[in-house]
């Protein structure tokens, strides 16, 4: 979601822990698409 510039208030979770580890990950994507990270450039970054 993050790395696609949606907002995190779009987080499905309401669980405390999923929600938090959901936001985690938004996180991420939002920093890797501020740092050009997008498309299959994302897809390899993520996992290294």
């Amino acid at each position: 979601m993050g790395v696609h510039g949606k907002s995190k208030e779009l987080c499905p979770y309401h669980n405390n822990e999923s929600r938090l580890s959901w936001i985690s990950g938004w996180r991420t994507g939002r920093e890797d698409n501020w740092d050009g990270y997008v498309g299959t450039a994302g897809v390899s970054h993520a996992v290294a």
